[in-house]
């Protein structure tokens, strides 16, 4: 009723989606007046009208609200229908993650090293480690490695290879990935073949800035495909390589300690940005609270998508004619018309009002795509390339390039056009459980980059398996199956969540963190459950280290310590400047807050703390005044000695049930709650016979 109250709000339906810790949030679902609504509005209403865990957690557009005879609301199916993301109310996009870089946990480096350095320009980097203790010889390239190890040198601990450089802003860039990778795959086989470098480490340097303003992936393209093999790399040669993306002016002693940091941390992908070590870890995407930009499709131009035969690319078709009014369709697939998904698929389309043509074609195949861009009717003006990745190799192979290659295709035969939508989609095959062993999905994210820091729109996906794949096979290691309703909602999350390059995956965080007590997990997901960025210590040696911070302050300053704390997690939340922006006594409600935003900080400050926090912290200390204090007593005040009565002992096979209210009808005479126990209890068969005063045909 509150959201019926909102001008231009036709109809409307709020229902709950189900949700891994809270069982289910509530979502608005509207159908517009002709004029239109507000969706902001919508939730600006919401919050002032209703408690906080009341208020929805997204906003969708739809064309009607499905109801039964009655005038029930039809649930299922109105979370199965087409619907447009319109707002989100709470802090972040639900199954959608970024890459965040963190400094890996600090672990002291081994004294008594002996380095390698080998590439040309090196001298900064040599010096470096010496700086910190090092011993380090250099060598122009690996093989002057090898053959220095053939006259007798020592075999060393640590070996550090600058890659090639990448070949900048060209016109075609396939030839240059292709030789870049093929070169780089070569040398790393002959270094792995080589057991006498069983016991080194060789850190690979590739191009790259991390933490670019709006993606966190490779500068170079050439090397983007090996960043995707590193972590593949780690699962077949455990402790002999580690890959880091550095700028190429990265200079000074920082060098050396930055890289003897990473080598201790012993994680597969690291980066250095400014003489500082960094290591990626996923972390939730926020969501400006209130209406989002969309993406609109010209009705004029046509939508190129790719891989229509699989299910992501036929949903997301069907999703882009239902609720962005596509009305030109390109479809390709491997078997074009002979495939009988495809085929559906365009039929389906043309049903709907779409004009489709469907034809066999491998975007890698750079002049067959040609001749189809160049034969359409309608200019394209949208592509939308979902793209498998192949399975995890020794190396980058054939399959992996084809896929670079059709991506490359897709974006040099379409840049000069007036495109306003480029979405590059492939499987997560190895996230979280080896980190994105993909080459698919680095190469896409670092095309994305590409495309956004020229100007051109562009936003890089790598999901989770959807719904049936995993019957063919095509699990996610880690994560739970994505529902088509899921996955179309992560579609729509990414043209409006900001970042280059996004990770959609429905993860089971209570399963992980559960996991996360008895063994070891991905070190992707490790800031994701609040745990170190290192291989650090269990949740008792964080309580143990915050009170050892606080017991050694005075009574204020360990309030002070936790209200800093609390109130600079909620400002990371909720995408606020600092702990500065979010006053000790400002209700969560105020800041927007919403039930998964309150889990979400539950998560944040147990990780920190290493406390067992309840879901519902939250509410129960509704500002971090409130909140800092309870941690602090939590934190500290556990240690005082409290007189409690003595208790007798309750025996192990005592399980009381108690019945605090009812309201039943049962066979069997029953017709009190003592009735019913007795009933229970001595095992009385209560079945009688089917009523026959019903109306129900009981002989058919």
């Amino acid at each position: 009723e509150v959201v019926r109250t909102v001008p231009g709000v036709a109809d409307t339906a709020v229902v709950g989606k189900p949700h891994d810790v809270l069982g289910e949030v509530p979502v608005a679902y509207v159908v517009p007046g002709p004029d239109g609504f507000d969706p902001a509005h919508v939730l600006a209403t919401c919050r002032e009208r209703l408690s906080y865990f009341k208020v929805p957690d997204a906003v969708y557009e739809t064309a009607e609200v499905p109801r039964t005879a009655s005038g029930k609301i039809r649930r299922h199916l109105l979370l199965e229908q087409p619907a447009r993301l319109l707002a989100a109310g709470s802090g972040h996009y639900e199954n959608i993650y970024r890459i965040d870089w963190v400094r890996p946990g600090s672990l002291p480096p081994t004294s008594d090293e002996d380095w390698a350095v080998v590439g040309t320009d090196v001298v900064d980097v040599a010096a470096g480690l010496e700086a910190t203790g090092a011993r380090v010889e250099t060598y122009a390239a690996l093989s002057d490695l090898h053959e220095a190890v053939d006259r007798g040198t020592m075999v060393p601990d640590v070996a550090v290879w600058r890659c090639p450089g990448d070949p900048g802003d060209v016109d075609r860039f396939g030839g240059a990935v292709h030789d870049v990778t093929d070169d780089v795959a070569r040398r790393l086989r002959t270094w792995l073949d080589d057991e006498r470098f069983a016991g080194t480490r060789l850190v690979v340097v590739l191009q790259g800035v991390p933490g670019s303003e709006d993606s966190d992936e490779m500068r170079g393209l050439s090397h983007a495909p090996l960043w995707g093999w590193a972590a593949s790399a780690r699962t077949r040669h455990p402790g002999r390589l580690s890959f880091v993306l550095a700028d190429p002016g990265e200079t000074g002693d920082e060098w050396g300690t930055a890289l003897r940091e990473i080598v201790a941390a012993g994680e597969p992908r690291s980066a250095v940005r400014s003489g500082v070590a960094l290591v990626p870890r996923l972390a939730r995407v926020s969501a400006t609270t209130g209406e989002l930009s969309n993406t609109e499709l010209n009705p004029n131009g046509t939508v190129l998508v790719t891989g229509a035969a699989e299910l992501p690319a036929a949903a997301i078709a069907r999703r882009l004619v239902a609720t962005r009014g596509a009305r030109h369709m390109a479809l390709l697939s491997p078997a074009g018309e002979d495939d009988e998904a495809a085929a559906q698929l365009k039929a389906d389309l043309v049903e709907d009002g779409s004009e489709v043509v469907l034809v066999a074609c491998d975007p890698a195949d750079r002049q067959a795509l040609e001749t189809i861009l160049t034969g359409l009717e309608h200019p394209v003006t949208a592509v939308v390339h979902v793209q498998e990745a192949s399975a995890g190799t020794s190396e980058p192979g054939a399959a992996d390039m084809s896929i670079v290659d059709g991506a490359l295709n897709l974006h040099e035969l379409t840049q000069d056009a007036d495109v306003s939508l480029f979405v590059l989609a492939t499987t997560a095959s190895g996230i979280p459980a080896a980190g994105d062993g993909s080459v698919a999905g680095s190469f896409f994210a670092a095309l994305a980059h590409h495309r956004r820091v020229r100007g051109l729109p562009a936003v890089a996906v790598s999901w989770g398996a959807w719904e049936t794949e995993t019957e063919n096979g095509h699990g996610t290691a880690g994560a739970e199956t994505l529902s088509v309703s899921e996955g179309l909602a992560v579609f729509e999350g990414a043209l409006t969540a900001g970042p280059a390059s996004l990770v959609a995956l429905r993860l089971d965080m209570p399963a992980w963190r559960a996991a996360a007590a008895q063994r070891a997990v991905p070190e992707l997901l490790r800031a994701l459950l609040g745990l170190p960025a290192g291989p650090a210590a269990a949740g008792t040696a964080a309580t143990d280290e915050w009170r050892r911070r606080l017991t050694a302050v005075a009574d204020d300053d360990q309030l002070a310590l936790v209200s800093e704390l609390v109130r600079t997690q909620v400002a990371n939340m909720m995408g606020l400047a600092g702990a500065g922006s979010v006053g000790p006594e400002l209700a969560f409600r105020d800041l927007g807050f919403t039930s998964m935003t309150a889990v979400e900080l539950r998560n944040r400050l147990g990780g920190v703390t290493g406390l067992a926090l309840p879901v519902t912290l939250a509410f129960d200390y509704p500002n971090s005044a409130a909140l800092a204090r309870h941690l602090r007593t939590e934190l500290v005040g556990g240690h005082e000695v409290v007189a409690v009565k003595p208790v007798s002992a309750v025996p192990a096979d005592y399980d009381p049930i108690a019945i605090v209210g009812m309201s039943c009808r049962f066979p069997g005479g029953v017709s009190s709650p003592e009735e019913l126990w007795d009933l229970v209890s001595g095992g009385v068969d209560a079945i009688g016979e089917f009523p026959d005063d019903r109306g129900w045909d009981l002989d058919g």
